[in-house]
This record gives C-alpha cells, structure tokens and sequence, in this order.
C-alpha cells in the first residue's frame, strides 16, 4: 500500500512531543505562515503544520524537487485549521536526513475571507 492519505489526522500530542526540526517559511501573497515540522507514524514519516493564523485549506501541495515527488491534498476549505493547533498531513514513506521538502497552502483566512496562498519549506534532520 502506498502512504495513507489521511490529509488531517488529529492524533498529533503524544507523537509531536519526541524530537522534530521545525521551520517556518513566509507567505507569497499573504500574511499567512505555517510552521512545519515531522513525526514518527506507523510505516513512516508525518509532516505536521501549525498555521500562523486560522485558516481554512482547499489545497496542500507536498513537494521533494529533488526526486521529484509531487502530492497534492484537497480539503473543502470549510474546516477551520487553529492557529493553536498542530495537524498531520499525511504519512509518507523513504523521508530521510538533508532532504529539501517544499508545501504550497492555498486557502482563506477566517478573519476576513482573504486568499492564502503561502509556500513553507522543512529540511528533515
């Protein structure tokens, strides 16, 4: 089976807490920034997210240029994603230490319904 695409699992506390590297790239066209980061899963990798601001997702692209690898993961864009809060994206198999991962959010705000459109990039340990 390839990865799980599970695009926002909210079983994150216990698996964020061990040890991960963080970045936080700024927006292209927004104020919107999401800070990214990974977790161990079951089979392999999580990238986690925790928005600068609450938003609402209609699309993550999850990219290694290097390979390349591309996954795009749809979302209604009716859930509100916290500010507050730390989401999985998905599990991916063969993550591994130097790699260059890029994520392209698009979305809305739900302060006052703006586009987001922010591009954040993580560095695996």
């Amino acid at each position: 089976m390839k990865h799980v695409i599970l695009l926002f699992l909210f079983v994150l506390s216990a698996v964020y807490a061990i040890g991960c590297k963080s970045d936080t790239t700024g927006p292209l066209n927004s104020g919107v920034t999401f800070a990214m980061s990974t977790a161990p899963g079951t089979t392999g990798t999580f990238f986690t997210f925790k928005p600068g601001v609450d938003v609402k997702l209609t699309r993550v692209v999850v990219s290694l240029p290097a390979q390349p690898f591309f996954d795009t993961l749809t979302d209604g864009g009716t859930y509100v994603y916290s500010k507050d809060t730390t989401y999985n994206l998905s599990e991916y198999t063969g993550v591994a230490t130097g790699q260059q991962w890029k994520f392209y959010f698009t979305g809305s705000t739900t302060s006052n319904s703006s586009f987001a459109d922010a591009q954040a990039d993580l560095t695996i340990p």
